[in-house]
């Protein structure tokens, strides 16, 4: 059934509910951990171990994660990996041993390692037939809508309420999450439990036909270059308030609210192109033009004087990194069958998280004066616009050379 408006949808509205909530709690928390880690141990390398150990269980302990959505089904480990998530968050700032720390944000990193492709792959199970590029839009803004509020209101937080009482409240919004997803969300068709038994044995082939898929591959290499630049930003943008701009700690959170702005922007452009990319070739071409807008833009901030001007810049960049991250999910989702996109993104998403630890560790590069920040800041965008070339070129012959399925994400 095609639904005129996509909130008409129950299932989508209630997922929708629960992802904003967890959402807000996670970029409240990705902005937290780095304050919290500058006061108790230091803003050099103890910041980038701890921004790394979050990433590293996607990569290491993907394929097992994975299984866990295969088994029991893709809302079942939502609500495991958001539980642990709000033990681990919540203990954090009782936290007075580095290791201790560290553990913990380890197991932080167990839960996004089960959350996130649990909740793509239950999007993939509710959106209704035909709105793929609107309902990504949604899910997009809803995360940058989060990153606006979030790390300021965290940011906020942490002087007026302290450090244990904004843990507890980013727990208490991880917790509603949790709630929603128990009891609001209904029962769903296809939300991984479809791999089990029998189902589990073609993993290997899936695989195999998404490799040979040409049309993947210009997605998902432009993403590795785009997720090194990634990695690099949190890391950068603390220290370009810190050491270039020469401002409280607090205020970075600022820096990640205007990506947030940006983003809505574009969403709404998302929103307005979600009715004419209907075509493989035409969303193709937005997600390279708008991955390589996004890394032109971004690399400007290496020449940023103030933090009015890196603002400004954020925002802008941010505008085509929404409109490339919708046409992202839409061309997965008219490429891949439901029951394949979990298979898809076990395999890809530890990969992306792989190349964002990259990034973030290139971070010694500057904290060992290897560069200065602004050379440090272009190379890694350099790294985000050169994997797109290549494709821009080649885009027509990818899109002959693939077979639309009948029935997109079916």
């Amino acid at each position: 059934m095609n639904i005129p408006n996509i909130w008409g949808d129950p299932q989508f509205k209630s997922l929708s509910m629960a992802s904003g909530c967890y959402t807000v709690s996670s970029w409240m928390l990705t902005a937290a951990i780095p304050i919290l880690v500058a006061m108790k141990f230091g803003a050099g390398p103890e910041m980038i171990g701890s921004i790394a150990l979050r990433l590293l269980p996607r990569i290491v302990l993907g394929p097992l994660l994975a299984g866990l959505i295969r088994r029991v089904g893709a809302r079942s480990s939502a609500i495991f990996g958001i539980g642990v998530m709000v033990v681990s968050g919540g203990t954090l700032p009782f936290s007075e041993d580095l290791f201790v720390f560290q553990v913990l944000v380890f197991f932080i990193g167990v839960a996004d390692g089960i959350v996130s492709p649990a909740q793509l792959t239950l999007l993939g199970a509710v959106v209704p037939s035909g709105k793929n590029m609107e309902a990504n839009t949604v899910f997009q803004a809803i995360d940058r809508g989060a990153k606006i509020f979030g790390p300021p209101i965290a940011g906020g937080l942490i002087p007026a309420a302290g450090v244990h009482g904004t843990f507890f409240i980013i727990a208490t919004g991880q917790l509603v999450a949790l709630l929603l997803l128990t009891f609001s969300l209904g029962r769903i068709s296809g939300d991984g439990k479809v791999l089990r038994q029998e189902e589990a044995n073609t993993f290997g082939a899936d695989l195999l036909a998404m490799l040979n898929d040409r049309m993947l591959w210009a997605l998902v290499i432009p993403a590795l270059g785009y997720m090194i630049a990634v990695g690099a930003l949190t890391p950068f943008l603390f220290w370009l308030n810190k050491d270039q701009f020469r401002l409280a700690p607090e205020q970075w959170t600022l820096l990640l609210a205007a990506q947030g702005v940006g983003a809505l922007l574009g969403a709404v452009l998302a929103s307005f192109l979600s009715k004419r990319l209907l075509s493989l070739q035409a969303l193709l071409l937005a997600y390279l033009l708008a991955s390589l807008f996004e890394a032109l833009s971004t690399m400007a901030l290496a020449f940023i004087p103030d933090q009015k001007w890196a603002i400004a810049v954020l925002i802008a960049g941010g505008i085509p990194e929404m409109v490339a991250f919708a046409a992202y999910f839409s061309l997965v989702q008219m490429r891949i069958s439901v029951r394949s996109q979990a298979v898809f993104y076990a395999a890809t998403l530890p990969l992306l998280d792989g190349f964002a630890v990259l990034g973030l560790l290139s971070g010694f590069i500057y904290t060992t004066g290897v560069l200065d920040l602004h050379a440090y800041w272009f190379g890694a965008c350099a790294l985000g616009i050169v994997p797109v070339l290549p494709f821009l070129l080649m885009r027509k012959q990818l899109v002959q050379a693939v077979r639309v399925p009948d029935t997109p994400g079916n």
